[in-house]
């Protein structure tokens, strides 16, 4: 005949037994493996929970990362603006800035694409209503079109040229990227300042109210 332990002391015990015969102890079924088991498992859900949430938060930080990391890559008003040609290599290439004709129609400085294209740095004489506001336009590494007031504050300087994949002042040796803007040398908040522009019928077309609205930074 089966015989039942007695957890207490050790006693053999009849296994119908409700009560161990030598020392009076219970001898109530005690939960077996599977049980344990299902409650071992069950107090493991918070370490789950916290394993899927810590995951959770390093994709999370992975995707800022990466937004901050492709927004470095291109000035905030440079992101925006249409892309109008190819992407273009400016590597070992130095290139002039070129003044061009535009014309003021509606309330909106206008000029071509087609001129920009070409030239790829270009130079406008805007006469505000009290003074002139210098714009310019280029072609970036991407293909964009870039619009910006053609002014380093801290020299005056209007006048740019494009060195490598970087906008060169004419005069001083202030340098920045095409698309980020990021100041190699100095003034490092000085660059010339991109404003908004877009395309329509192969010409560009920049709000008067954007070029008059601008403020010097210093």
């Amino acid at each position: 005949m089966k015989s039942n332990k007695c957890p207490s002391c050790g006693n053999l015990t009849n296994p119908d037994a409700r009560f161990c015969p030598q020392c009076g102890a219970s001898l109530k079924e005690q939960p077996d493996f599977h049980t344990n088991k299902s409650i071992g498992q069950g107090s493991s859900s918070p370490a789950r929970y916290l394993i899927i949430g810590s995951f959770v938060v390093i994709i999370a930080i992975l995707i800022v990362l990466l937004v901050q990391f492709i927004t470095l890559e291109e000035h905030n008003v440079i992101a925006r603006q249409p892309a109008v040609s190819k992407p273009v290599d400016y590597s070992d290439r130095e290139i002039q800035m070129t003044d061009i004709d535009f014309r003021v129609e509606d309330g909106y400085v206008i000029f071509s694409v087609a001129d920009v294209i070409e030239h790829r740095i270009v130079y406008i004489d805007y006469q505000g209503p009290t003074s002139p506001i210098p714009v310019m336009a280029y072609i970036s590494p991407n293909g964009k079109l870039v619009t910006a007031i053609s002014i380093n504050e801290p020299c005056n300087e209007t006048r740019f040229k494009i060195v490598g994949n970087d906008i060169k002042a004419e005069k001083c040796r202030a340098i920045w990227d095409m698309s980020s803007m990021e100041a190699h040398i100095c003034c490092t908040n000085n660059y010339p300042d991109p404003i908004p522009s877009y395309v329509n019928g192969g010409e560009v077309r920049i709000p008067e109210r954007t070029i008059l609205s601008w403020n010097r930074r210093l």
